[in-house]
C-alpha cells in the first residue's frame, strides 16, 4: 500500500547529487503551500543542483523515505 497522500508520479524536487552520485538524502521537506516534497543533500539548493523526479522513484532509491509519509506539511 502506498503511504503518501500524493500519487507515485507526483513531481518532487531532488538534489542532483542524490540522483547522479548516490549521495544520501539528508533533508526532507513537505511544503505547506502545495504539499510538495523536496529530497535534498543538505549541501546546495542552487537551481542548477536540483532536478525533478517522481515520488515513487525517490522511494525506489531509498525505501526508508516511505517512513516519512506522515510528515506534516510545513
Amino acid at each position: 500500500m502506498w503511504p503518501f497522500d500524493q500519487p507515485k508520479n507526483c513531481a518532487t524536487v531532488v538534489s542532483r547529487s542524490i540522483l547522479e552520485r548516490g549521495a544520501p538524502i539528508l533533508v526532507v521537506c513537505h511544503d505547506a503551500d502545495d504539499h510538495g516534497w523536496q529530497f535534498l543533500d543538505g549541501v546546495s539548493e542552487d537551481i542548477d543542483d536540483l532536478a525533478i523526479m517522481g515520488l515513487g522513484h525517490i522511494v525506489d532509491l531509498d525505501p526508508t523515505m516511505a517512513t516519512l509519509a506522515n510528515l506534516e506539511p510545513g
